[in-house]
């Protein structure tokens, strides 16, 4: 017998081996491969942390002896330096997590009126480290939460804490100038001079204008900084909101006591306005007061040349620069998202600098609503389930784009999305849920508004909803009242939510609905006796786009079992071909060595592991222990490589899970790899936890008890960030996260575990 056929004689073997075996290792016993915590309040890597660091709270505090403190980075480090699996992403997260806190410990010296602190704490040092997360960001890539379709006015995620820093400067700059005037404009108070408080008051009431600026410059670079790096800025926000109130009240008390006031009078040439025609609104603001020369026949105030009138209209901005005495004439065309009303409001709104406190009037003016039309709609022709389809189109009222609007996206009659128009396109891609059933069913556009200038509307197309194949998969656990777990998945492995599951056992049924992830754990009752009941779990897929499909598993009898579909005639042909074609994946694994490589001293492969056979053959069930001899034989080699096979294993949803993984890596989908990667833990480590199925993943992990809590800590962290984050995972660091969710469902042994260092997953 040649090296060829033993060898394709021991695949056969290990194919049925592991078929019959998988899913037997118990999921109670989960050890720590090792792998660095990473969380919300992680260290920045020994490598990168001067010994001089600063540390301290801003009260100038330090920790106690004995404490761990934060240390600071080197501004100098090079990013390239660092190459080691996971080395970048851990940096990244690191420096935006360092960037964030300097920019909110600045805003916090800011309200005591620390102004060097706060200075400090963005100058020099936080432009360096921003440098370093340009460069990594770089490396590892942009935002990815919305595929490309971020706001034009959002920065880049490589200078969002470039930008950041660079408003906040400014605002600093501009309350320090503010309360240095401040000081200034009290002590002319103090000493009778009416004419410096005066010109004071004008020149603070410019820089509170100046602050208001660079507050809402900060606020928008930080709503920025959090779409694109994922960090919470809310205190920051909270805190920047803070400043410019206490300023404006500050301000609000200058004005009150040193500004003239004045009135306002207007008319409207006609009794109605709307989008597509206007109304001209002619008016006066008045002097009360003041020191400028009366005009005695108008009873109006000589206003200077190039001092422009600012009049608000319902809220919109107007500016009379050609006027006479305060004087003023403009034509209001209502925005078509104006309120809808009776009457119009007229407010004089002084410039900052000029010193008058504003008035108002009202006009008997109606807002008359028109309808809007959608133009040049274009859709796809098919979508199914976690497909997105394009909507694109214009929202015109009349000729005018209407710019804001709410267009809610419906398919079948089921509300899917609402895209907002940006100035008057409509561009967005909706995902198609499980709830729309399968057929050629109407997409409509609808923009649903009240009292507004336009009306409601909607317009219509056709879109062929087409059905997807599920594939479902439970298991018991071999107790007389069990508890079956199971994953609802599309064909190509995608997570099912939110859909009823019917187990049904000794004629009675239960139904329990599929978590987010998919996963679904119910415990049901059979018969006190030694006898072996089936267990049949049926999704039915009424009235969604999700084909019907039922899996079945036997439980009590104090032996629990995994789950094989319930065949019908295609799929049992369908069977019989994946089983030739396992066996030539089998003999391409043998010679090819398999797309996934894991090299490490001991534990073998991770299939091996997850059913382990004594020395004889036999297979190890759950709650036995393994031979000596396994053990041995596990242990016999120092270092050594094995290959594992990617193909399916048929029946056992945690293997089918990674192997989903591994696949998805293989076609460059590290975010769905480490989502399917997380799904198979979960449902592994599901019986270990008391209700574990109706918890939260960070829920999960916090009451996971078992030795591998590093791991499955990183792994929910990367969990989390792949389903709801706004990065992408580079390759490597999603490899990483395989080979940790590996070890969480395989090793027993805490000291096999600890060998995974070295994994290498080839893509």
């Amino acid at each position: 017998m040649n090296t060829e056929t033993s060898g394709l004689i021991l695949c056969v073997v290990v194919s049925v081996c592991l078929l019959a075996g998988v899913g037997l290792a118990d999921p109670t016993a989960a050890t720590s491969t090792g792998t660095p915590e990473v969380s919300s309040d992680r260290l920045v890597p020994s490598s990168i942390a001067p010994a001089d660091s600063r540390s301290g709270d801003v009260n100038g505090t330090t920790s106690e002896p004995g404490t761990e403190t934060e240390p600071q980075p080197d501004a100098h480090v090079n990013p390239e330096e660092y190459d080691e699996p996971g080395d970048r992403e851990e940096i990244r997260a690191w420096l935006a997590e360092s960037l964030s806190n300097e920019l909110r410990q600045s805003l916090v010296h800011l309200e005591r009126g620390e102004y060097d602190a706060a200075t400090d704490r963005v100058d020099a040092e936080y432009r360096d480290r921003a440098e370093q997360y340009e460069t990594i960001v770089d490396e590892t890539g942009g935002s990815d939460r919305h595929e490309g379709t971020l706001d034009d006015s959002m920065p880049p995620s490589d200078a969002a804490f470039d930008r950041a820093g660079t408003s906040q400067r400014e605002l600093i700059e501009a309350v320090e100038t503010y309360g240095e005037l401040e000081r200034e404009y009290e002590r002319s108070i103090d000493a009778g001079d009416e004419d410096a408080a005066l010109e004071y008051a004008r020149q603070l009431d410019v820089l509170a204008a100046n602050v208001s600026g660079a507050n809402e410059s900060l606020h928008v670079q930080l709503s920025a900084l959090e779409t694109v790096s994922d960090v919470d800025t809310e205190a920051m926000s909270s805190l920047a909101g803070a400043i410019d109130r206490q300023i404006e009240r500050d301000q609000a008390d200058v004005r009150s006591d040193q500004f003239v006031r004045t009135a306002v009078t207007a008319e409207a040439a006609d009794n109605s306005a709307t989008v597509l025609e206007p109304v001209e609104i002619t008016g006066t603001v008045h002097v009360e007061d003041g020191n400028e020369s009366d005009d005695t026949e108008s009873g109006t105030v000589s206003w200077p040349d190039d001092e422009p009138i600012r009049i608000d209209i319902n809220g919109e901005e107007h500016v009379a620069r050609d006027h006479e005495d305060g004087r003023f004439s403009v034509d209001y065309r209502p925005d078509p998202l104006a309120p809808a009303a009776d009457e119009l409001e007229v407010r004089y709104r002084p410039a900052p600098g000029v010193d008058h406190l504003g008035n108002d009037t009202t006009v008997p003016v109606s807002v008359e609503p028109i309808e809007p039309s959608v133009a040049e709609l274009e859709v796809g022709d098919e979508v199914a389930y976690d497909e997105s389809i394009s909507v694109s189109g214009e929202l015109l009222a009349g000729d005018v784009l209407v710019d804001g609007a709410p267009v809610i996206v419906s398919i079948g009659g089921t509300d899917l999305e609402t895209i907002e128009t940006t100035d008057g396109r409509i561009d967005g891609d909706v995902e198609m849920p499980a709830s729309v059933p399968d057929g050629d069913r109407e997409l409509t556009l609808r923009v649903d508004v009240d009292d507004r200038a336009i009306e409601s509307t909607t317009d219509h197309s056709r879109i062929v909803v087409a059905e997807r194949e599920t594939v479902l998969s439970i298991r018991a656990t071999p107790d007389d009242d069990p508890r079956v777990d199971g994953v609802l998945m599309t064909a190509d492995g995608t997570p099912v939510a939110d859909q009823p599951i019917e187990l049904s056992v000794g004629g009675e049924t239960v139904v329990v609905t599929t978590a987010p992830d998919g996963l679904f754990s119910e415990t049901v009752s059979t018969s006190p006796t030694d006898e072996e009941v089936t267990v049949t779990a049926t999704y039915q897929g009424d009235g969604s786009n999700l084909a019907s499909t039922a899996a079945r598993t036997t439980a009590g009898g104090n032996a629990g079992s995994i789950s094989f579909p319930v065949f019908d005639r295609r799929t049992a042909l369908i069977g019989s071909v994946v089983a030739l074609a396992l066996g030539v994946v089998s003999v391409g694994a043998w010679r090819l060595r398999g797309r996934v490589r894991r090299c490490r001293p001991d534990p073998g492969s991770v299939l091996e592991s997850r059913s382990l056979s004594d020395s004889d053959g036999s297979s190890v069930a759950d709650g036995d222990e393994p031979s000596s001899g396994a053990v041995s034989d596990r242990s016999a080699s120092r270092t050594r490589c094995v290959a594992d096979s990617s193909g399916s294993f048929d029946g056992d949803p945690v293997t089918e899970l990674l192997t989903r993984a591994s696949d998805h890596l293989s076609a460059g989908r590290p975010n769905d790899a480490v989502q399917s990667a997380y799904v198979a833990v979960r449902l592994e480590l599901q019986p270990t936890v008391e209700d574990g199925h109706t918890l939260t993943h960070w829920e999960f992990q916090r009451r996971y008890t078992g030795s591998q809590t590093a791991d499955l800590e990183t792994l929910t962290e990367g969990y989390e960030r792949a389903a709801f984050g706004y990065e992408p995972f580079s390759e490597e660091t999603a490899s990483d996260l395989l080979v940790d969710a590996y070890a969480l469902v395989t090793f027993a042994d805490e000291d096999a575990s600890a060998d995974l260092d070295d994994i290498v997953l080839e893509i």
